[in-house]
C-alpha cells in the first residue's frame, strides 16, 4: 500500500470511527460497572469534533452530533465543559 493510500482522508476517517466506537466501548464497559468515565467522555468530544464534517452521509452527521451533544451534557454535569 503506498504511503499516500495510508494517509488518504477515507482512510482517517476510518481510524477515527474506530477510534470512536473503541471510546463508546470503553464507555458502556464503565457504566455497566456503575462508573461514568469523565476522561474517557472528554476523549469523545474531542475526536468527535475533530471529525468534523469530513463526510457525505448526513444520517451519519445526525449520528455524530447526538453524540456530541450528550457527551458534551454529560461534562457539563461535571462542571468540566462550557460551551466556548
Amino acid at each position: 500500500m503506498s504511503d499516500d493510500a495510508l494517509h488518504s482522508p477515507r482512510r482517517k476517517a476510518i481510524r477515527r470511527g474506530e477510534e470512536m466506537l473503541d471510546i463508546l466501548d470503553d464507555i458502556k464497559l464503565s457504566l455497566l460497572m456503575g462508573q461514568l468515565p469523565k476522561s474517557k467522555l472528554s476523549r469523545l468530544l474531542a475526536v468527535v469534533e475533530r471529525q468534523g464534517s469530513s463526510f457525505n452521509d448526513p444520517r451519519l452527521g445526525e449520528v455524530l452530533a447526538e453524540i456530541e451533544l450528550r457527551a458534551k451534557v454529560e461534562l457539563a454535569k461535571f462542571g468540566t465543559y462550557t460551551n466556548g
